[in-house]
């Protein structure tokens, strides 16, 4: 789906298909607005899964330029970031500092056993052991989407969040400077159908998901 496409349909709810009040700069902010917002609150609307190649010799690790929040490293992937490897697991930190409080200055090697993720720092994570010269991961993390500045530019979200990205950019289109005390009102009223539509989808997620059917695990040979 290209930005056009969605800018067409706003302008139309505006009925503003000329662009007589709302220019096409005016668009492209909203609409990039709108996109980082929703990526913002719901990160999964932007997850790409990649093989990264980990700085080496460090514990500490930052997603690539761009990346918005980690969401999870899946497996290692090799010296060429090409060759599936052993799963990483996700675990405690504090577990981690209890078993071996030296963990940080292990002796590098060539996979990754396990990783711990801060969720008030979210482009930054641990691994352990240290990764050696050229370790790749498998890696699903957000990424920010970028401005949008063309009419033929992508959209970078699914197309089912269209209807929530066009609210948000009511929102946006009705808070201008020279907004009428309706207009105020109006953009109120789209905000809170925003984040309603949010909710909604959210629970549909969880009702949906094919997780739902997953008993909690109890370790290994339960």
């Amino acid at each position: 789906m290209k930005a056009s496409t969605i800018i067409n349909r706003v302008r139309k709810d505006l009925h503003d298909a000329d662009g007589i009040r709302w220019t096409d700069d005016d668009m492209f902010d909203y609409l990039t607005s709108a996109c980082r917002e929703l990526v913002s609150l719901r990160p999964d609307t932007r997850a790409v899964t990649e093989s990264v190649k980990l700085a080496a010799g460090s514990t500490r690790q930052t997603i690539p330029a761009g990346g918005f929040r980690l969401l999870d490293i899946v497996r290692n992937m090799g010296a060429d970031g090409e060759t599936p490897g052993y799963p990483v697991q996700i675990t405690d930190r504090d577990a981690l500092d209890d078993a071996n409080t030296s963990w940080h200055m292990d002796d590098p090697e060539d996979e990754i056993d396990n990783f711990t993720f801060d969720d008030t720092n979210p482009t930054v994570f641990y691994v352990t052991p240290p990764p050696a010269d050229s370790v790749f991961v498998e890696m699903v993390y957000s990424k920010s989407p970028a401005r949008i500045e063309d009419m033929g530019d992508p959209i970078v979200v699914d197309e089912a969040y269209e209807g929530t990205i066009r609210k948000y950019m009511m929102h946006r289109a009705f808070c201008t400077d020279d907004a009428a005390p309706t207009d105020f009102q109006k953009a109120a009223q789209y905000l809170s159908q925003f984040y309603l539509s949010l909710g909604e989808e959210a629970k549909a997620k969880i009702a949906f998901t094919p997780n739902r059917q997953l008993q909690p695990y109890s370790g290994q040979g339960a």
